[in-house]
C-alpha cells in the first residue's frame, strides 16, 4: 500500500512534468459533469412540471366505460333464432285463419321478417330483425332473463379502485317496440321525409328522430342553460337538451362556418344559450 507522503511527492511529480494533459483532463472533466449535472437538473424539473400539472386536469383520473360485451351476439343467436322463427310461423297461422275468417286475402310476403339472411364471404348469415315486433320480444325477454352486471355490481367493483363517480347513458331502444320520437317543429306534425343527410349522421331537429338518449343529470349539468333545472315537471315534461345543430335550427341561425376564429364560435355559443 502506498502511503500517503509518497502519494502526495507522486502526485506533485506528475503535476510538474504533465501540466498540459493534467490541465485538458481537469478541463474535460469538469465540462462532463456540468453537462450531466445540468441534464440531471432539467430532467427532474421536466417531470416535476409535468406530475404537477397532471393533478391539475384529468391526467391522475382514468374514464372507464362499461358495456354489454355480448349485446350484438344475441342477434346472431342460434336459439333466439330459432324461437323467432317459430313465433313468426304462429303469427301467420294466426293472421291466415282471421283473414279466413273473415274473407280478406293475406300474404306474409308483404311483411318484414323477424329473421333477416345476409351473404356474406362465410356463406349465408341469419340475424334477428330488431325492427320487427317478434324479434323485439324475443330480445326483450332475453334480456330480462339475463340482465347481466347492474349499476349496483359495477359501483361495488369500482369501489376497489376509488372510483370518483359513477354515471349512466342510455340509448332509447326496443321499448318502443319499432316507433320513433319527433319533435314537432312548429306545432305542426309532417309526414313527409325531412332528413337531408342521407348517407350520413342526422343533424338539426331530424337528429332527434334516432339519437334519443337518457344520462345521468351529473353529466348533463354542465349543459343547462341558466334558471332551468334538471328535474322532471309536475305536468310529467321531461328535460331536454338539444344538440347545437338543432337548437341553430329552432332559433333560425346560421352555423358558422369551420373557418370561424375562436371568438367568434365562442361568442355563438353566448348568443345561442342566451
Amino acid at each position: 500500500m502506498i502511503r500517503m507522503r509518497d502519494a502526495t511527492t507522486l502526485a506533485f511529480t506528475k503535476l510538474r512534468t504533465r501540466k498540459v494533459r493534467l490541465i485538458v483532463t481537469i478541463v474535460i472533466s469538469g465540462l462532463l459533469f456540468s453537462i450531466l449535472a445540468g441534464a440531471s437538473m432539467i430532467s427532474r424539473g421536466v417531470f416535476s412540471s409535468v406530475q404537477d400539472f397532471s393533478k391539475e386536469g384529468l391526467g391522475d383520473r382514468f374514464l372507464v366505460q362499461a358495456m354489454p360485451a355480448t349485446f350484438m351476439d344475441m342477434y346472431r343467436d342460434p336459439d333466439l333464432i330459432a324461437k323467432a322463427d317459430t313465433l313468426h310461423k304462429e303469427s301467420i297461422a294466426r293472421k291466415k285463419a282471421e283473414a279466413k275468417r273473415l274473407g280478406l286475402e293475406y300474404s306474409p310476403d308483404a311483411e318484414r321478417p323477424p329473421v333477416e339472411e345476409y351473404d356474406t364471404p362465410n356463406g349465408k348469415e341469419r340475424t334477428l330483425n330488431s325492427m320487427n315486433p317478434i324479434a323485439a320480444q324475443v330480445i326483450n325477454d332475453h334480456i330480462a332473463a339475463n340482465p347481466g352486471p347492474n349499476t349496483e355490481a359495477l359501483q361495488e367493483e369500482g369501489k376497489k379502485y376509488g372510483q370518483q363517480g359513477v354515471y349512466e347513458s342510455r340509448r332509447i331502444g326496443y321499448d318502443l317496440q319499432g316507433a320513433q320520437l319527433k319533435v314537432l317543429a312548429g306545432g305542426e306534425e309532417k309526414f313527409e321525409e325531412t332528413n337531408k343527410n342521407q348517407g350520413g349522421p342526422s343533424s338539426g331537429i331530424d337528429s332527434f328522430v334516432s339519437s334519443w338518449s337518457v344520462m345521468s343529470s351529473d353529466l348533463l349539468k354542465p349543459f343547462v342553460l341558466p334558471g332551468e333545472t334538471l328535474e322532471k315537471g309536475t305536468d310529467g315534461s321531461m328535460p331536454v337538451v338539444v344538440p347545437l345543430s338543432a337548437a341553430e335550427q329552432i332559433l333560425k341561425m346560421k352555423k358558422l362556418p369551420a373557418t370561424a376564429s375562436d371568438e367568434a364560435q365562442i361568442q355563438h355559443l353566448k348568443d345561442i344559450r342566451s
